[in-house]
């Protein structure tokens, strides 16, 4: 099990064929979700929910309280 809400940083499928593109984002983990293999994570730049399997976990580093999660 991995720490609810902890800083996440996943990895980018969309480069759009750019090889100087950013390849891991930040988000914030928000669990597992239902049926499906992977995490869920809010990515925090683009404002929406990912599911990805590619995750790199700082459960020692929560994200800012002054980022906040719009549904």
């Amino acid at each position: 099990m991995k720490v609810f809400c902890c800083l996440v940083y996943y990895k980018n499928h969309n480069t759009n064929g750019d090889k100087f593109e950013k390849r891991g984002k930040p988000g914030i983990f928000l669990g597992y979700p239902q049926g499906t293999k992977g995490y869920k994570v809010y990515d925090i730049e683009d404002k929406k929910m990912v599911i990805s399997k590619d995750v790199i976990f700082c459960e020692n580093i929560l994200p800012p309280k002054n980022n906040k999660v719009e549904h």
